[in-house]
């Protein structure tokens, strides 16, 4: 699904020339008129954190690459609990999400905390799998690999 309205930065990583801000348009494009060539990164400047990387950008060249994103209308709501199912709060809790297509790696990563009943959510997840990282004081870290289209947007994380 395209993503209207969507702010991304782009800087070419050989280069001391400022970055570039694009915005894509209600139809979820963007277009840089003077993109600098080179190894290009495109990236978020707010929460989540992207990172899109591989772009190689020729002198003279245009190029025309959908770029895919973790946005969408994917939700995941949770909660972490000890071994014996009492809540765990102010755990910290960080949700990685990647894609790789022709070379091009685009990263995700959304950070929260539970609340005093061990609860947390995530939302505007697109489809796909998504590696949740779980560390709380006096537990051993715990990592689950999730995917919402297929196991649903509720989820316990049992902290041992």
């Amino acid at each position: 699904e395209p993503v209207p309205d969507f702010a991304l930065l782009l800087r070419n990583t050989g280069s001391r020339q400022p970055n570039t801000l694009v915005s894509t348009d209600k139809h979820g494009n963007f277009e840089i008129p003077a993109a600098p060539a080179g190894k290009l990164v495109v990236a978020s400047q707010s929460t989540p954190s992207i990172l899109v990387e591989g772009l190689l950008l020729k002198p003279g060249d245009k190029l025309h690459l959908p770029l895919v994103l973790d946005w969408g209308q994917n939700e995941i709501h949770g909660v972490v609990v000890n071994a014996l199912g009492n809540p765990v709060p102010a755990s910290r809790i960080v949700l990685q999400w990647s894609h790789q297509s022709d070379g091009i790696t685009t990263k995700t990563t959304r950070r929260t905390a539970a609340d005093t009943q061990g609860h947390f959510a995530f939302s505007r997840l697109g489809p796909g799998t998504h590696s949740l990282q779980v560390d709380a004081a006096g537990f051993a870290p715990v990592v689950v690999d999730h995917d919402v289209s297929r196991q649903g947007y509720d989820l316990t994380v049992r902290l041992n």
